[in-house]
């Protein structure tokens, strides 16, 4: 028999009540202060933890499941405390460590069904609120499921003194952006880029910049297949944009900074 069903075995319902919830509790810690560390969870590691706190909900009758933690809510946390996700998040932190730029992971990380959004900030000027980060990571899929992969959503923005020549070539090593947006300048020449590697980040940057007559040119950019994201937004332009062109992101020239 399970070493644990036999711990619980004579337990009354509420010493089991209070042992899911402090489990709860210790997830929520591993996923924030705790820096998903095993041994700071009640079962000592991620596995034995998710195991656990499914023999526990179980065990109670239908009637008296606990309203504040569902059994769904248990699988998210077993995606949370997947081994490959703490593998992809050290490799976020030995990035930033790499190229001296701070990550922030807001308060919402708490929540296992949080898209997980990752905040890189150059070192000494963080926003506040951090509304306004440099760089952003999620690991949710173009449908917004969860995924482990190296999924990039958001935007970069190269004009941002951290983002390094090294700093670029890593990224590219990791990440295939789904389009450009080039801001031009009134001489015609490029102001600001930005890579996208979610269409819906950037057709909503695209739409709001367009609607107050941002002047820009977009490039979309390729897939391993060929295939580049959706060209609908092209009709919908007012006013007009400067330009527009599709091309292979590892063959493409590097846009200049300014």
């Amino acid at each position: 028999m399970n070493d644990f069903i036999e711990y619980i075995r004579e337990k009354d319902a509420r010493f089991r009540y209070m042992l899911l919830s402090r489990m709860q509790s210790d997830c929520a810690y591993y996923l924030g202060n705790g820096r998903l560390y095993g041994p700071h969870l009640w079962a000592g590691n991620e596995r034995d933890q998710i195991k656990d706190m499914k023999i526990l909900w179980n065990s109670f009758p239908d009637d008296k499941k606990p309203e504040w933690i569902s059994y769904e809510d248990i699988l998210a946390y077993e995606r949370r405390l997947d081994p490959r996700y703490k593998q992809q998040q050290d490799e976020l932190d030995r990035i930033a460590r790499h190229l001296n730029i701070e990550v922030y992971r807001p308060v919402t990380n708490l929540n296992p069904y949080d898209a997980n959004t990752v905040y890189f900030h150059k070192r000494g000027d963080r926003q506040v609120d951090y509304k306004h980060p440099d760089f952003i990571f999620d690991n949710t899929d173009e449908n917004g499921k969860f995924s482990y992969d190296y999924a990039c959503r958001g935007q970069f923005n190269l004009r941002s003194d951290c983002w390094s020549a090294s700093l670029i070539e890593h990224l590219k090593q990791l990440f295939n952006p789904v389009a450009r947006i080039d801001y031009m300048y009134g001489s015609g020449e490029i102001g600001e880029s930005l890579y996208f590697y979610c269409e819906k980040v950037f057709l909503k940057r695209f739409k709001e910049d367009n609607y107050y007559g941002s002047p820009m040119t977009v490039t979309l950019y390729r897939d391993s297949n060929g295939n580049t994201i959706s060209t609908a937004f092209l009709m919908y332009m007012d006013p007009p944009i400067q330009g527009f062109r599709i091309e292979n992101y590892h063959e493409a020239k590097e846009v200049k900074q300014t």
